[in-house]
């Protein structure tokens, strides 16, 4: 009933309102230029060129933020949403509004989040530049008509209140300056909105603040409520739609300028300059709005404000009664063509983020693609307790036709994650879910930071409850990586549980994360440059401070229960290196007219300015696909370049550098400081070995190179040993027996293939080998009843009285000096008694240390075990009768134990994954497996050997000759 009054009184009004008036309809107005088509190139365009990504509403996130707004999707090409007062301050009616540049948020009143200042398409990692692009143009339509704002912040701000938004307020930021129309609401459907943000502000609240400084910031309230011809506030669902959002530069393209003769019509006219796609139809957007009065007869604007495409104008003239449209306009005819023809586009395939070697696929020889449940390493919940440190449930790897990779998701649900309880020890829940989802690696082969580079993953993320934006932001929608030499302890020396509620010292000396990076709605791809250092939690180890990885974690959310959330892939690509002195350039290019393009390729030091050197120029070039092999042989090995092309076509040209850069020189591991026992490839990383008497052949299985094995010489006599003589990093191979009743040595020296033989010792002494004058290289040494029996090639022979007939010769680097130790263990007592290096022959010791740690029956196994690889040597022993590892900090006294192993099973001591951090392996000699318990948290069998064959002497452990 009340729309019907309401029409009743308006036709009231118009019959009482000079009756002839309706009867005299204007006639339209006549183009009079331009007469002929015009054809132009289009502009220089912010979002296209820059961020490379154009804001045509292609996908939701072309607008990066909205506030007050539900629903946000893409329906027909045009981002649609509508307006939510849910979610106003105390139920107060708002205004949504959206920003197509995000300027990041801030978790204090000035502390910004760090992720903000290096993710895509951030205004704070890449902003406008005010001095070129000044026009800002759109094309949208809004259920309820009111005044259209556009506001801006620059950065650094000009004053110290413009802070850019909190999470707990959105509209804690002031603007650094605004432009609005007047209040329009006698348009209807889509209006093309033009603004030339350069002019000078004349001070009032409409027209404030200069376009200036480093813009960071663009925020657009569609629909803002005006006292003056307003439509009314909006309400709850008031719909939203935005087609195409420009911000050009105005001098990049030519002026358009249309001119009419008028046609008869009244003062009280409107007149309305339109455009349309075509020349038919009259179904064309307002562009423009003026009144009988003042029709200036003539309109301009920079054809850089739209879109290519083709386009056509005409005018349409209404009688305006009462302040209100009649309903019954007339049209002029179409003007003649304007024809923007689109730049010719294109991007790197590589050098790209993700062109180098992908590690899961090409290395760990199984993509992080979750077609299985291999794909995620603690879906396993008697290894990853679900409740506890998991932060999701209800997970399934299951088909989804949204899967781009191998047609599967994970999907799960965030759980709340639990924390340690008042007694320290029964977890309690928290009020939110930390979602941890890890990663499996190789177990032999971990990650190469110094090679691997940029973490790539997509996901989404669905909660009904959270609607717009920034409610998601405020409710945790942050993601991060997580990556260690290994997982954690959870305070109960439970290995490789990991909890983030139990940080401490420990954990942070083995753990970084990343920054935390905003989750938005909807399937999205997000990259991460894991070298940058403003993507690292500075409280935490970086990427590179680590020497291998072998944890990696994908934290997707860390928002409130009950969130579900889906991955697609994982990847984690290497950085672009040459190969052989040349690089393959993939640029993958596009021409809406398909003309034949020119090429120009640079290659630069950085990745702005574009005033790097020319590589080369082509001519002829095809769209799609182009191919080049760089020469880049003459420069400097080690030194990275970016690669830019500046690409034409007949009419316009467009300039884009690649997102990587190029490493020059092929990739080779940088040398380790830390040196490991049976590494026989240098690589940091322990490999399975042993010698087979029968055969005279030493097997390795090396981390590098797999399986190798090398002929040697053959007997029962022979006892393999461990040692690196040479000094060159790696394990040599090395022998010895018993010669007419001495011990002989044959040693092949990895650095030149050069064979030693050396007659030391007596049958029945104890190996001794270590580097006692710490020159990087081990000497050759027994013990016999107490006595040390050293042999130095640059200094001689030494010998030294220290320990018993009964003792174990267990040398090792326990003050950490870099020179071996003499010690020996007693099994009788399970005593340790240590000289510390530094004195000279036949000085009277007067450091050293006496420690109980062990009991008769043990084996001793000392090296350097704590999870920090301090370079000193640790107290360990391995009790056979329980395959139980017992270690004792020769630095802080702290102990660990372990269970590994059997009886009959013999103790190996190595680093088999190249963490940094020695593992447990049992030798089973009957089987010739290698049970390894990699403390990155992961178990796994290798298998090297035969029955018969043997280890090496325990890696200077110390057994009398002959042991295996």
């Amino acid at each position: 009933m009340t729309k019907f009054h309401s029409r009743l009184a308006l036709l009231a009004a118009l019959f009482a309102y000079l009756p002839g008036k309706l009867l005299a309809q204007p006639t339209p107005p006549i183009f009079t230029t331009p007469t002929v088509q015009t054809v132009v190139s289009e502009g220089d365009e912010f979002a296209c060129d820059v961020l490379e990504n154009c804001w045509d509403m292609s996908q939701v996130r072309d607008i990066a933020y909205e506030q007050y707004f539900r629903g946000a999707a893409i329906v027909n090409g045009i981002w649609t949403a509508v307006n939510s007062t849910v979610e106003g301050p105390g139920g107060v009616e708002t205004h949504g509004f959206v920003l197509p540049l995000f300027g990041g948020l801030r978790g204090s009143a000035t502390e910004r989040l760090a992720g903000d200042l290096t993710f895509p398409s951030r205004g704070l990692a890449k902003p406008i530049d005010p001095s070129k692009y000044s026009y800002f143009s759109m094309r949208m339509n809004q259920e309820k008509r009111n005044t259209v704002a556009i506001r801006w912040l620059a950065d650094p701000a000009p004053s110290a209140v413009n802070l850019i938004p909190k999470l707990t307020d959105p509209f804690a930021a002031t603007y650094d300056g605004i432009r609005r129309t007047p209040t329009d609401v006698l348009n209807s459907g889509f209006t093309v909105y033009l603004y030339d943000l350069s002019q000078i502000s004349d001070g009032f609240e409409e027209f404030n603040g200069d376009w200036t400084g480093s813009i960071v910031s663009l925020r657009v309230d569609p629909s803002r409520p005006s006292s003056f011809l307003s439509s009314g506030p909006l309400a709850d669902g008031d719909q939203t739609q935005i087609d195409w959002i420009r911000l050009s530069d105005p001098s990049s393209a030519p002026t358009y300028t249309l001119q009419w003769m008028p046609g008869d019509y009244q003062s009280d006219t409107i007149v309305r300059l339109k455009i349309d796609t075509d020349a038919s139809g009259y179904d064309g957007t307002t562009v423009q709005l003026f009144d009988g009065i003042s029709d200036p007869l003539e309109y301009s604007f920079p054809t850089s404000a739209l879109p290519p495409g083709d386009y056509y104008f005409y005018l349409e003239a209404e009688e305006n009664i009462s302040g209100m449209p009649s309903g019954m306009p007339v049209q002029s005819g179409y003007s003649p063509l304007l024809r923007i023809n689109a730049k010719p586009r294109g991007h790197f395939g590589a050098p790209a983020q993700n062109s180098g070697e992908e590690y899961a696929e090409e290395v760990r020889g199984n993509p992080w693609d979750m077609a299985s449940t291999d794909d995620v390493a603690n879906l396993d919940f008697n290894l990853w307790p679900e409740e506890a440190h998991r932060g999701f449930r209800s997970a399934e790897i299951r088909t989804s036709t949204d899967a781009q990779e191998a047609g599967a998701v994970l999907r799960a649900v965030t759980n709340a994650t639990l924390a340690d309880g008042p007694d320290g020890i029964n977890p309690l829940p928290t009020g939110e879910s930390a979602v941890h989802v890890h990663l499996p690696t190789a177990p032999f082969t971990p990650i190469d930071p110094r090679k691997f580079r940029y973490l790539t993953y997509r996901m989404r993320a669905t909660n009904g409850s959270v609607r717009s934006a920034f409610s998601r932001l405020t409710n945790g929608w942050f993601a991060s990586i997580g990556f260690g030499n290994f997982v954690a302890f959870d305070g109960q020396n439970a290995a490789g549980v990991y909890n983030e509620a139990n940080y401490g010292s420990t954990l942070a000396q083995h753990l970084g994360f990343t920054n935390p990076a905003p989750v938005f709605d909807g399937w999205q791809t997000y990259v991460i440059d894991l070298w940058n250092l403003q993507n690292q939690n500075a409280d935490l180890l970086s990427w590179l401070s680590f020497e291998n990885i072998p944890s990696l974690v994908l934290n997707p959310l860390e928002t409130n229960p009950g969130t579900r959330f889906e991955i697609d892939f994982v990847k984690l690509h290497a950085q672009n290196f040459t190969s052989g002195g040349s690089y393959n350039v993939l640029l993958n290019l596009e021409d809406a007219e398909s003309d034949s393009l020119s090429v120009d390729l640079y290659y630069d030091t950085d990745a702005s300015g574009f005033d790097g050197v020319l590589i080369q120029s082509f001519s002829g070039v095809t769209p799609g696909p182009f191919n080049y092999t760089w020469d880049a042989s003459a420069l400097s090995a080690g030194t990275e370049y970016y690669l830019y092309a500046i690409v034409s076509d007949s009419r316009t040209s467009t300039r884009f550098y690649s997102a990587s850069p190029v490493q020059i020189g092929a990739y080779t591991p940088e040398p380790t400081s830390l040196v490991n026992p049976l590494d026989y490839d240098g690589d940091a990383t322990s490999d399975t070995v042993v010698y087979r008497p029968s055969t005279g052949q030493y097997f390795q299985r090396r981390s590098a190179l797999g399986l190798v094995g090398v002929q040697w010489v053959t007997g029962e006599e022979y006892t393999p040993v461990h040692g690196d003589f040479d000094g060159d990093g790696k394990t040599d191979l090395a022998l010895v027996f018993e010669f007419f009743g001495y011990l002989g040595w044959y040693i092949a020296n990895s650095s030149d293939n050069s064979v030693q033989a050396v007659i030391w010792g007596l049958p029945g002494d104890q190996i001794a080998v270590g580097d006692y004058n710490g020159d990087g290289r081990d000497q050759i040494g027994v013990f016999r009843q107490g006595i040390w029996y050293l042999l130095d090639e640059n200094q001689g022979a030494y010998v030294h009285l220290w320990g018993t007939t009964d003792d174990v010769a267990v040398p090792n680097d326990y003050d950490g000096d870099g020179k071996t130790d003499l010690a020996i263990w007693r099994p009788s007592t399970g005593t340790w008694w240590i000289i510390y290096s530094g004195f000279e022959t036949g000085d009277t010791p007067t450091t050293f240390a006496e420690v109980q740690w062990g009991l008769p029956g043990d084996i001793p196994v000392p090296a350097d075990w704590s999870l920090t690889r301090d370079g000193r040597a640790d107290y360990g022993v391995y009790r056979p009768s329980l395959g139980m590892w017992f270690f004792r900090d020769s630095a802080t006294d702290t102990m660990q134990m372990y269970q590994w192993g059997l009886a009959g099973y013999a103790p190996v001591v190595g680093d088999f994954d190249g963490d940094g951090v020695l593992d447990l392996t049992a030798y089973e000699p009957l089987s010739g497996n290698w049970f390894h318990y990699l403390r990155s948290r992961r178990t796994a069998i290798r298998q090297t050997g035969l029955p018969g064959d043997r280890i090496p002497l325990n890696i200077n452990i110390g057994l009398v000759r002959g042991a295996s």
